[in-house]
């Protein structure tokens, strides 16, 4: 029923108000949005055909979350900012380790999953960056990361430097902070190796956790 009185008002371009018997001419422009095929739910009759195609002028695809990562960055800093002026928190920022934690999970729940992973990081913080001990135990899916624990793809455009980065880390944990192993991994020496460590945590390229775990290991 209530999908005829849609269809009748995008036709007619008129309405009638509650409790009146006066029709009322009008001027919008119409954005439908569904998280289910149409073509499917004109099969199972959930969706009239008819009113598809008054609907579908233009039709936009939006692919989930998992497939399109390389919005992920900005869509989480503009989550930060907005959910920081919010609730009055401190949080300005993302660190690269919360961004790898991130990037690991498959986001079954797309945006509006992103966007409760960051509010409660948010709320949580103390200080001006999140890291990614403040999405503890969620949103890391370790199904997800160990189907890719072998592999990393990075969007085009991707600095070298960051490439690196994210090659030693992972590595680095495939090893389980093993550094003699990584470096041989990554055809570094280990002199090498330690140095680039060090500059990560000079920047506060490191979470807290990997900062621990490179102390404690610098004798491998």
């Amino acid at each position: 029923m209530l999908q005829t009185k849609l269809l009748r008002v995008i036709e007619e371009r008129s309405v009638h108000r509650l409790g009146s018997r006066k029709e009322v001419e009008i001027d919008v422009r119409l954005l439908a949005a569904t998280n289910q095929d149409p073509s499917a739910a004109i099969m199972n009759g959930t969706l009239r055909e008819d009113l598809l195609y008054r609907l579908n002028v233009f039709r936009i695809h939006l692919p989930p979350l998992k497939d399109r990562k390389e919005d992920l960055p900005l869509l989480a800093q503009y989550l930060v900012t907005k959910l920081a002026e919010k609730h009055a928190k401190p949080a300005r920022f993302l660190s690269p380790a919360a961004l790898d934690a991130l990037r690991f999970h498959a986001w079954p729940g797309n945006v509006r999953e992103l966007r409760n992973v960051i509010e409660r990081a948010v709320v949580i913080c103390s200080g001006e960056q999140i890291e990614r001990h403040h999405f503890a135990p969620y949103p890391i899916d370790q199904r997800e990361r160990r189907r890719n624990e072998d592999t990393i793809t990075f969007p085009v455009g991707t600095p070298i430097e960051e490439v690196e980065r994210q090659m030693i880390v992972r590595t680095l944990q495939k090893t389980r902070n093993n550094k003699t192993r990584a470096a041989e991994l990554l055809g570094f020496s280990l002199k090498t190796l330690h140095n680039k460590l060090n500059l990560y945590r000079e920047r506060g390229q490191l979470d807290d956790e990997s900062k621990d775990s490179t102390n404690q290991n610098r004798e491998r």
